[in-house]
Order: structure tokens, then sequence, then C-alpha cells
């Protein structure tokens, strides 16, 4: 079967179909609207990962693919609440920035590792999972208001300010080292 025929694949090219959905949706105001859109994301991403592990469905495409539509989705979700006025921009800059960095180098990486050894570090999983729960937090309080959400959001802020400088720095540590590892290979 071809790569993008398999269901995982499917499910995360799926997901980046929903992006722009989840984005319009935000910048038109519509947070419940949103929050199901979302969900569904974060759903799709649980299923498609299971999926490909319990069938034996991993494919380099979906190991490329379903990252991408998690990066794409949150960059997404972060600038629409920021532009909203939802989330302070500095956060939705961390968010971005982060995103941005780890794009980049895997770009540029790519021509001399594979995806296998360039795998999300705890700290990367921790930051992304705190991303999604908060931009859940901050939608989810915009639909339907109640103090509990919004006595959440500031100590989650926080947290996610937190877990995205550490991901990111851990990523910058990875990549040196890698591109260390890269020049005593090459001699240089």
């Amino acid at each position: 079967m071809r790569a993008w025929l398999l269901p995982p694949n499917l499910i995360s090219g799926a997901r980046v179909l929903m992006t722009p959905v989840i984005a319009l949706k935000l910048s038109e105001g519509d947070a419940r609207a949103a929050f199901w859109w979302i969900f569904a994301a974060s759903v799709s991403d649980m299923l498609d990962g299971a999926l490909a592990r319990r069938f034996g469905w991993e494919s380099e495409l979906g190991q490329k693919l379903d990252p991408a539509a998690d990066k794409l989705m949150l960059v997404s979700v972060y600038v629409a609440l920021a532009a909203g006025g939802l989330v302070p921009w500095w956060i939705a800059g961390l968010v971005v920035g982060r995103d941005l960095m780890i794009v980049t180098f895997a770009a540029w990486a790519a021509g001399w590792i594979s995806m296998k050894e360039f795998k999300p570090s705890t700290c990367g999983k921790v930051s992304t999972i705190m991303q999604m729960v908060f931009a859940g937090v901050v939608v989810a309080g915009a639909a339907w208001p109640h103090a509990a959400l919004e006595e959440l959001r500031g100590p989650l802020m926080w947290a996610v300010a937190m877990a995205t400088v550490c991901s990111g720095a851990g990523y910058a540590l990875i990549g040196r080292r890698m591109m260390k590892e890269r020049r005593a290979e090459r001699g240089d």
C-alpha cells in the first residue's frame, strides 16, 4: 500500500486540513466551533499514532506528516489566539519560535540524519501537550466563560512558557551535539 493511503497518514492529512478551519473559526470569534475542531484534531493526533503502532502502519511519510500537522495546528492556533487578544503575543511568539527553530534544524539536518535519529524529547512532548491543554482551556474559556477556567489560565500560561523555553533549549543542545558529531565525522 502506498504510504499516503495508510490510515494514520490520511488522518494526519485530515488534521492538516482542519487547521485552516480552526484558525478561521477563532478569527471569526466562534470559540465554540473552534473548540470542537481542536478537540477533533487532538483525538485524530492520538488515533493516528495508535493505529500506526497497532497495525504496523508506520512509514517515513507518517514520521514527517504527523509532527508537521501538530506544529502547523499549534502555530495556527496560537497566532489566531494572539490576534484575537485571547493570549499575549509573547506566548504565541515562544510557541511559534520554538517550532520554527525545530523545523529549521530538522530541514537543515535532513540531508545527513534520518527522522528516526531526531526523536522528540520528553521535555518537547510535555511542552507540546501543555501547549495543547492551555490552548484548549483558553478556547473553552472563551466559548463557555467560567471562573475555574479563568483561574487556570495564568498558571498554565507560565507553565507553558517554562516548558516551551526548556524544550527549545533542550532541542538547541541536541542540535549542537548533532552538529559537533557531524563535524567530527567529516574531520572538521
